[in-house]
């Protein structure tokens, strides 16, 4: 995220940034906003159009915003499907609704004049780790089977396309130990509308890192 104060940040004398293939984060931040945790806000304010209270605080803000500019139609059920999101997401001034699925190229301070010292692949995030321990002499804690950003442990379905498995059936695949591989998430189509949406997101990761990690 952008820092509050541009000023310190010219001081520091390590900057890094971590890339995402966008075809690999699109499709995760679906599987754990939307499949993962059917209790969180997203679940809840965008399918079921409810109030959620979170941390003390109701979240109507996201839900009015998202279902007044983008669902039209009032509400999704459990038959929402993957293509179904990449859909929305075309829709002007979606991007804006919600960092998760912001162009990754809005975070780059590169475009203000922020030089990175690197730039690390979530892919390979055991590099990542071992450059930074070196460099800065900080211990990096891995904090996602924690927190429960992970999919370890779970068997990898990577044959088939689960692009219009509805809602509910991929979550009872994930109840059942089973999550569905990015790549198996995406057809041709749906590889083409992602990669036309993220075109800013797939500069900035070839720029700097090739066709490493790319998902296709």
């Amino acid at each position: 995220m952008t820092p509050a104060n541009l000023d310190e940040l010219a001081t520091t004398t390590y900057r890094f940034i971590v890339l995402r293939c966008p075809w690999a984060r699109i499709a995760s931040l679906f599987q754990n906003k939307f499949v993962a945790d059917r209790n969180n806000r997203y679940f809840k304010g965008l399918i079921y159009n409810q109030d959620v209270n979170t941390s003390g605080r109701v979240v109507a803000k996201i839900r009015r915003r998202l279902r007044n500019q983008i669902f039209k139609s009032g509400g999704l059920t459990e038959d929402f499907t993957f293509r179904q999101f990449c859909a929305l997401l075309s829709v002007p001034n979606a991007f804006g609704l919600d960092h998760h699925w912001r162009p990754q190229a809005d975070f780059d301070l590169s475009r203000l004049g922020f030089e990175y010292n690197d730039v690390f692949g979530l892919h390979d995030l055991t590099r990542a780790c071992e450059t930074l321990e070196a460099k800065t002499g900080i211990t990096v804690q891995d904090m996602r089977e924690t927190s429960r950003h992970t999919t370890f442990g779970y068997k990898k379905l990577k044959e088939g396309c689960f692009a219009d498995t509805p809602l509910s059936e991929l979550a009872k695949l994930r109840k059942a130990g089973s999550v569905v591989d990015h790549k198996a998430m995406y057809d041709d189509a749906l590889i083409g509308d992602v990669a036309e949406l993220y075109s800013q997101d797939f500069v900035l990761y070839k720029k700097h890192l090739g066709s490493d990690g790319l998902s296709f």
